[in-house]
């Protein structure tokens, strides 16, 4: 297949924008507001000037048309525009990857903004006509909301939001529910194509979620009145837009689907068709929601596209053969990858049983993928380029990655207190899909990150003397099972049915259809991903997620978060993280105390099934105290989730939680992304050195510019080709020494103080080039092109800045890369060839003997030297060929008509905190 899980699994793809657009500056964002009489309180704030963050593009991202009236008439210009506070946190986020050598404590506020409670605030203005809540604005325009009771606060929260992302809001509950190209068009397609039909749920569902949470005790109750109250400050904010005169403070994406594909045609846009914008449902949050956990916290699947891999392993090899290439491909539980939490390993999760039952393993070249849309045919998985038609684009992706944390326990800080910098990672879209907020009301004071839409409570942020931040884990929460086919008259069943045996009883599927025509079966064990053949028999391969149809659960630990009266310490922080059900790898710091915990609904699976493999469906394969008709089970308990209190320090890249805690995908093996994090961090604190802020600041970006391709793999290149030097000519030796240059430089992929141009051009060009390579002449000869064509499904080989995703020429300027490789098959084959220690090696050789791989490397050394920069780096709509720069830079995809400029590759969190507490309550 062409399109396939590699693709899924990145973080943010850009093979098509969400809306074509140009750039132009506009005036501010006035929003509608009523008089208030009353002022809340202030709240304590015991961070002083030690707490930054910093959301690039910016904060605002709605444009009423009137002003997109005004603009276009002045300038006569079509969209996007840039707006105050649309883009002005870009240029200070862009700005460290060039400056951050020159670093100090003094100088963070010159890249990151202060975080402080009611920092640099206008005076708080009255909103939706209440007298308890007020919101004012600082200099980048995040809201400050106060109120005097939590409904007012949560009220304020929605209201604001709506003033901030309405446009954004709508088009993404469009997006959970399918109807997002009726709503926004065709230009809006690719990027629901990718969402929608992993999430799909209906009305019923949601409305279902919020009766069990309200039932479920006071802290349930709470949450759903606070979501009552959000959402009306969100309608408020509507009905005040939808009483302008002639709606002209409605933002402008509403006026019409020809605006977002760049058309704005000023003298239509006040006519007597006025636009007009639905109210907002609880039943909306919940799908946004939904959104949210079903895509950056909701690991796992595929085991299907596994099995095919195990299986073509075993034709090549023979059972017992195969079976270890299989292990050591799938690195499960692989002994030198860097892991979060050290020492002491929790209870196993996730790990195969030895001699596992029910597994329900395909017919070889029998499996074709499920298609979501009318017309479009399935598959097969052994390569067709017809997936294409039912594979998405990739916006976001199964792995997010660039969520990243470093935290240091005070021991080794100069001031005694720890230190963390650490965020999320959510792609980069203009406006962003993540919005700050200040919340400050009976049981919430918080400043931080939030999803729109999603509620009042901050996701990732700070309260009055701690803070937390997330990256997204991988522990697999979601399980494939095999159903045997039938048809309900009992004719012979073939691949295409859709019923399928439960108990004994042919079952219809149940057909879930969008508004926008996505399609997909729904059984008793989840949604149908693959068909295929199991002993010859016709079966559907469906993947059930833990949290499916359950995802508001985890609102509870959220809420926690938000209320400094239940987070009083690291352990009250580890008990909120173990009410979400999302899997997450979570991380707290005070003034005193780091913390660990890693959440998700882990289900309890029966002791001689296969979590890594599909598993026949059936009562002994079910989860412990399963109830099909919530999809409630009983988790893994709270205490034996990966999580710790004050360890010496803390990263994480998406990288594995702790010994013996398999993720739910390949890659975690001797190399990972995460090695950059952990020797910066374990370097700034050896010997007794003591470090501040800015030190780990440093550390974060010095990783987040370097090719960890060539930090970790290039030299053991080196050391290959260096074992018969006779054999290199002029043309290799230009080559090698530009290499070794870049490698002396510490693999950096950036320009100079006044450059657009890399300083080591040459020599990524040559990395770039010769990786995939190198990739496919050390491993495809051997494999075969079966098992080496299905390995690649599991694990993309190369994951650059620039590289294109599967099935795309150009570059997907998304950000985020070295998450997802080939790196630690390399690694260990080489150091194999060069007789190093490796803990885990692979059970055979690829590259061979030291002189047929350095012939090996040599051989696509050369071709890679000799590709033109222009054919590694194709042009694009932004960058002429064989500009490498360019083409890694970073481009925030359209959600509407703001606009942000480019920024330089850097691989960081969408949205980032630096802190440090000097003291606690």
């Amino acid at each position: 297949m062409s399109r396939s899980r590699v693709a899924r699994k990145t973080s943010f793809a850009r093979r098509a924008t969400v809306v074509v657009l140009a750039t132009m500056t506009v005036v501010p964002v006035v929003a509608a507001a009523s008089p208030g009489t009353a002022d809340a309180a202030d709240h304590a704030d015991y961070c002083g000037d030690q707490c930054h963050d910093i959301l690039p593009g910016g904060q605002a991202g709605n444009l009423s048309r009137k002003q997109a009236i005004d603009i276009a008439l002045s300038k006569l210009a079509p969209p996007p525009y840039e707006i105050p506070h649309g883009s002005d946190q870009a240029a200070r986020y862009d700005s460290l990857r060039k400056s951050y050598p020159g670093l100090t404590d003094e100088k963070l506020g010159e890249f990151l903004n202060s975080a402080a409670f009611d920092v640099n605030r206008t005076a708080g203005i009255g909103v939706g006509g209440r007298p308890d809540v007020t919101i004012s604005r600082d200099s980048f325009g995040i809201p400050h909301i106060k109120s005097t009771t939590r409904e007012g606060a949560t009220f304020g929260s929605g209201y604001a939001a709506a003033q901030d992302r309405l446009f954004a809001m709508d088009l993404l509950r469009h997006v959970a529910k399918g109807s997002a190209v009726q709503f926004a068009g065709t230009a809006v397609e690719s990027f629901q194509d990718e969402l929608w039909p992993v999430i799909a749920e209906t009305e019923a569902d949601r409305r279902a979620q919020l009766d069990r949470l309200a039932a479920s005790g006071d802290e349930g109750k709470q949450v759903v009145g606070d979501l009552d109250s959000f959402v009306a400050g969100i309608n408020k904010y509507i009905d005040e837009v939808l009483h302008s005169p002639l709606r002209q403070d409605v933002p402008v994406e509403y006026s019409g689907k020809d605006v977002l594909q760049g058309k704005l045609d000023p003298s239509s846009l006040l006519n007597a068709v006025m636009p007009s914008v639905t109210p907002f449902t609880t039943t909306d949050v919940v799908a946004l929601i939904t959104l949210l956990g079903g895509q950056f916290g909701a690991a796992g699947g595929e085991q299907a596209l596994a099995a095919a891999t195990k299986v073509a392993a075993e034709r090549k090899y023979g059972p017992q053969l195969g079976d270890q290439v299989w292990d050591s491909l799938r690195a499960a539980n692989d002994p030198e990858t860097t892991v979060t939490q050290r020492g002491a390993a929790k209870p196993p999760y996730g790990i195969s049983p030895k001699n596992p039952k029910h597994v329900a393993m395909p017919d070889p070249g029998s499996m074709t993928s499920e298609p979501f849309k009318p017309g479009a045919s399935s598959a097969s998985n052994a390569g067709s380029q017809a997936e294409a038609a039912t594979r998405p684009s990739n916006f976001l992706g199964r792995d997010k990655g660039m969520s990243n944390a470093l935290v240091v326990s005070g021991v080794h800080t100069k001031s005694g207190n720890p230190i963390a910098v650490f965020g999320p990672q959510t792609a980069y879209f203009a406006p962003e899909i993540l919005m700050l907020q200040e919340i400050q009301g009976p049981g919430l004071s918080a400043r931080g990150a939030m999803f729109p839409g999603t509620g009042p409570y901050v996701l990732i942020g700070r309260g009055p003397d701690y803070a937390w931040s997330a990256t997204s884990a991988h522990q697999s929460i979601i399980d494939t099972y095999a159903v045997k086919l039938c048809n309900a008259d009992g004719s012979p069943a073939g691949k295409e049915s859709n019923s399928y045996l439960d108990n004994g009883q042919c079952a219809p599927m149940e057909p879930l259809t969008s508004p926008d025509n996505l399609h997909v079966w729904r059984t008793k064990y989840g949604i149908v991903k693959q068909r295929a053949t199991v002993g010859g028999e016709p079966v559907a391969y469906t993947e059930l997620r833990s949290t499916y149809v359950n995802e508001l659960q985890s609102a509870v630990g959220f809420k926690r978060f938000n209320d400094p009266e239940a987070i009083k310490g690291p352990e009250d922080f580890q008990t909120a993280a173990s009410t979400i059900g999302f899997t997450f790898n979570w991380f707290y710091v005070d003034s005193k105390h780091t913390a660990y915990y890693n959440s998700g609904l882990e289900p309890v699976r029966a002791a001689d099934v296969d979590p890594n493999l599909p598993m026949w469906a059936g009562p002994e394969t079910s989860w412990r105290n399963w109830d099909p008709a919530t999809n409630l089970g009983e988790g893994v308990p709270a205490e034996h989730h990966p999580g710790s209190i004050d360890q010496d320090y803390y990263v994480n890249w998406n990288n594995k939680s702790a010994e013996d805690q398999v993720n739910g995908d390949f890659g975690d093996g001797s190399v990972h992304r995460a090695d950059l994090l952990d020797k910066r961090v374990k370097d700034l604190i050896s010997n007794g050195n003591k470090i501040d802020r800015a030190a780990l600041v440093k550390a974060m970006a010095d990783a987040a510019i370097t090719d960890l391709r060539g930090e970790k793999i290039l030299p053991n290149l080196l050391k290959v080709i260096d074992s018969a030097p006779d054999r290199i000519d002029p043309v290799l030796r230009q080559g090698l020494s530009d290499l070794r240059r870049w490698l002396d430089r510490g693999t950096k992929r950036t320009t100079g103080p006044e450059s657009s141009t890399y300083l080591d051009a040459n020599a990524v060009k040559i990395m770039d080039a010769w990786w995939p390579l190198l990739v496919k002449a050390i491993f495809q000869p051997v494999m075969g092109d079966e098992l080496y064509d299905a390995a690649v499904q599991n694990l993309q080989i190369d994951e650059a800045p620039s590289a294109p995703l599967p099935g795309t020429s150009t570059a997907p300027h998304r950000g985020s890369a070295f998450q997802l490789g080939w790196w630690s098959y390399v690694d260990k084959d080489l150091r194999s060839t060069l007789g190093q220690q490796v803990n885990g090696p692979l059970p055979t050789g690829f590259c061979g003997t030291l002189e047929k791989c350095q012939s090996t490397l040599l051989t696509t050394l050369k071709e890679a030297i000799g590709k033109p920069a222009a054919e590694v780096y194709p042009a694009d709509g932004n960058c002429a060929a064989g500009d490498a720069a360019c083409a890694d830079s970073i481009r925030f995809t359209p959600l509407g008509v703001v606009k942000v400029p480019d920024i330089g590759w850097q691989n960081r969190p969408t949205y980032q905190q630096v802190v440090e507490f000097p003291k606690h309550r």
